[in-house]
């Protein structure tokens, strides 16, 4: 029996969440730093081709007007979206730097340098959400 576009689409996303969690559960499950980072890297190097594979299979499976929808989304969304977490994160700086500390207190440089990636990163992503939610909605 041959599989419909849509139930293609879900088998991908199912592999590569499945992945996902296969290296996120052998990570928690090592729990200790590692003596040498060579294993990590590698892990972290086969999930990120593991999760272009499945990418590019999920795009080759898109129509036209999806392709259309997270180009769109991602220009707009995240671009916009990264605009104001920079904006955000420089007001906090100049109104309340202490409050970044109170965050994490006691926390070396680098845990202050993550925090600023995933502010970001959550910023891109949910103006890509919203760029996205009004591309479809325009469009209805």
């Amino acid at each position: 029996m041959a599989l419909s576009r849509n139930q293609r689409l879900n088998l991908v996303w199912a592999v590569i969440i499945a992945g996902g969690a296969v290296l996120g559960f052998t990570l928690a499950a090592l729990d200790q730093p590692l003596s040498s980072p060579v294993p990590l890297s590698l892990a972290l190097s086969a999930t990120v081709a593991f999760c272009l594979g499945g990418s590019i299979i999920h795009w080759r499976l898109l129509d036209e007007a999806q392709r259309e929808a997270h180009k769109t989304a991602w220009f707009w969304g995240g671009s916009m979206g990264m605009l104001v977490g920079l904006l955000v994160a420089i007001a906090v700086m100049a109104l309340a730097p202490d409050r970044i500390v109170t965050l994490n207190p006691g926390g070396e440089p680098d845990d202050y340098l993550r925090l600023g990636i995933m502010w970001i990163l959550l910023t891109q992503a949910a103006g890509y959400g919203l760029a996205w939610l009004f591309w479809w909605w325009s469009r209805r």
